[in-house]
This record gives C-alpha cells, structure tokens and sequence, in this order.
C-alpha cells in the first residue's frame, strides 16, 4: 500500500523502520530501549555464528500432525511417506519444508527419528499455501511515511559513521598512548 516494488526496497523499508521507530524507543517491558538491551547484554551474550546451517534452517520448518496407519505409512498432503521402526497407531509430528515436500522430517515423543522420503509424491509443495493480501490501493501517506522513514535512517547512519573510530573495531580493546 506504500508503493513498495521490489524485495530490496521491501526490506530496506523494513531496516529503516527497525533503526529509527523500534530501536531507539523504550520498550515498556525492559524500561530501555532494545539498543541499550542488546549493547547491556553483549558481553554476556556475545553473538554466536551458526555452525549447523541444518539445524538452524530446521527452526523454519512447519509442523503437523499424524499418526501410521496400518500399511506402515502417513499420508500427508496427497503423498505417501513408509516408516520404519515404529509401530503402527504411534502419533508422530512431521516438519517439512513447505515448498518442498519430497522428504519430511519425523519426530516421536518431541525426539528426532528419521527423515523420510516420499514413496508416492503427488505434491511437491503444500497445496493451500496462504497467500498475501492483495493491496487494496496506493497510500501517498504510507509512501511519504516509509520514504521520512528511511531518510531519517540515512541520516542516522551517517551520523553514526563520522563517530566511528577503527581502534573502536578490535573490541575488546587496550588504549594506545
């Protein structure tokens, strides 16, 4: 509704928005703003890079619900999938990668038990996949609102540039004379 065209403007939209009205305000909860919080708490929580991409992109995954049936099977949006190692009747929780359901994580009592492949693939992804909104029409108030938005951000940004200084970059660091 803002004029936003693309995936990029999208999400510069987005991380100007973050930085100027999220950021910098004062969350009613903590009673600081989630710079302040994050900056308290760098030394005690340092960021961490992710060493599992698998388990990571694993968080993303959907879920539901099913139990065997008696051919040894589940049967999950028009595929079938064999399972092995389980007896029939037991209650399981498949995650799946929506867009692609040619293989299906299963889970048994909260505990990883295989991935499972599709014996019969008649769907490759989910069939009702919800969908976004259609806009109903342009807002040049929301459009002048994101554009002030990602000004501000830009001077923001620019601001915080000319305090950089390189010794600061090497944290923790020791004072040069």
């Amino acid at each position: 509704m803002a004029g936003i065209k693309t995936l990029e403007e999208l999400n510069a939209t987005l991380a100007a928005w973050i930085e100027v009205e999220y950021n910098g305000k004062i969350h009613s909860a903590s009673g600081e703003t989630p710079n302040e919080r994050w900056a308290k708490n760098l030394e005690k929580l340092p960021p961490q890079r992710i060493t599992d991409l698998d388990a990571f992109n694993a968080l993303f995954l959907w879920r539901a619900n099913r139990s065997i049936d008696k051919f040894g099977e589940i049967r999950f949006e028009g595929n079938r999938y064999c399972v092995h190692g389980l007896p029939v009747g037991s209650e399981v929780e498949l995650r799946y990668n929506p867009f692609d359901l040619s293989e299906v994580k299963l889970y048994h009592q909260q505990t990883f038990h295989s991935t499972l492949r599709a014996t019969a693939l008649r769907r490759t992804a989910v069939l009702n996949m919800p969908e976004e909104k259609k806009a109903s029409g342009f807002s040049p108030e929301a459009a002048e609102y994101f554009r002030r938005i990602r000004q501000k951000a830009m001077e923001l940004t620019r601001q915080n540039a000319q305090q950089l200084r390189y010794a600061d970059l090497n944290l923790p660091h020791k004072e040069h004379p």
